[in-house]
C-alpha cells in the first residue's frame, strides 16, 4: 500500500522593524489590551473575536502590500459601508523623558488593492492640549512607510500618544495595518570625537653645524656712506648687509 506524501507549509520569517539597542518603553502591540481602542468613538473590547468589534485586531504576523510577512501588527479592516470611519488606539498615561522615541511602519494589507487611507499620530496632554506628531496618506503602492519620531519635544510632559487610522472616501479595501508600533529610550549612536594620536619620533635628529663668526664686532659706517636720500627703512637694510659683509670678511 502507497503512503500518501505529505505537506509542511513554510512561512518566511517576517520582517522585525525593531531597531537594536534601544529598551522599549511601552509597546502597543503588547500591551494591546492596556490601550484604549476606539472605531467611530465607539469602545472595543481588545479581546474580540468576532463581529464588528474585530474592525481593530492585533495579529502576529500578517502579510502586506510588499508581499512581506510583518509581525506585530495592530490592523484594521474597515467595513465596506463605513465612509469616514476612524480608528484609534490610546496608550496610557505616560510620562515623556529626553531621549524617546516613537517608531514602527504603516501600510496597507495585502490584497486590499484600493485601499486609501490617512494614518496620524498625535499627543494628547493630561490638559486636552493636542500636539500634531505625524500623518501620511497610504495607498496600496506595494511600499510601507517607516517612522520614527523623537519625543524630545514634549520630554517632561504627561499624556497619551494616539495611532489613529481614517478611511479616505469610500472604504473598499481600506485595509491598513500598523507594524511594530512602539516607545523606545535609545542608546543611539551619539558622535564622539576620537583624538589623534601623538606621533612619536625614535629618531634622533641631524643637528646642523652652526656657523660662528669669529668676530662679531660691526664694521664702521662712515657718513659718506649713507646718501642724505635713503630712508630709515634703507639705511638699516644697508647696515646689515654691510654688517654680514663684514663677517665673511673676517673668517
Amino acid at each position: 500500500m502507497l503512503s500518501t506524501p505529505t505537506f509542511e507549509t513554510t512561512l518566511p520569517a517576517p520582517v522585525d522593524s525593531s531597531p537594536p539597542g534601544d529598551t522599549v518603553v511601552f509597546d502597543y502591540f503588547d500591551s494591546y489590551c492596556e490601550t484604549e481602542i476606539t472605531v467611530d468613538q465607539t469602545p472595543i473590547d481588545c479581546n474580540a473575536v468576532s463581529g464588528p468589534e474585530t474592525v481593530i485586531s492585533k495579529e502576529m504576523i500578517g502579510l502586506i502590500e510588499t508581499g512581506d510577512f510583518y509581525s506585530k501588527l495592530i490592523a484594521l479592516r474597515f467595513p465596506q459601508d463605513s465612509a469616514g470611519s476612524t480608528g484609534s488606539v490610546r496608550s496610557p498615561e505616560l510620562e515623556i523623558s529626553p531621549g524617546q522615541t516613537l517608531s514602527g511602519n504603516a501600510g496597507c494589507l495585502e490584497n486590499a488593492l484600493t485601499c486609501s487611507v490617512l494614518f496620524r499620530i498625535y499627543f494628547i496632554g493630561t490638559d486636552n492640549e493636542i500636539a500634531e506628531l505625524w500623518a501620511v496618506g497610504e495607498f496600496y503602492d506595494g511600499q510601507v512607510t517607516g517612522f520614527e519620531i523623537p519625543l524630545a519635544p514634549l520630554a517632561g510632559k504627561t499624556g497619551s500618544i494616539v495611532l489613529e487610522v481614517s478611511s479616505l472616501g469610500a472604504t473598499i479595501d481600506d485595509n491598513a495595518a500598523w507594524i511594530n508600533p512602539r516607545i523606545t529610550q535609545g542608546a543611539r549612536e551619539q558622535s564622539t570625537v576620537t583624538p589623534l594620536p601623538t606621533v612619536t619620533s625614535t629618531e634622533t635628529p641631524t643637528r646642523m653645524p652652526t656657523s660662528v663668526p669669529t668676530s662679531t664686532t660691526p664694521p664702521t659706517v662712515t657718513p659718506d656712506e649713507i646718501e642724505p636720500s635713503h630712508t630709515p627703512f634703507e639705511e638699516f637694510l644697508e647696515f646689515i648687509i654691510e654688517f654680514i659683509k663684514g663677517l665673511f670678511q673676517s673668517r
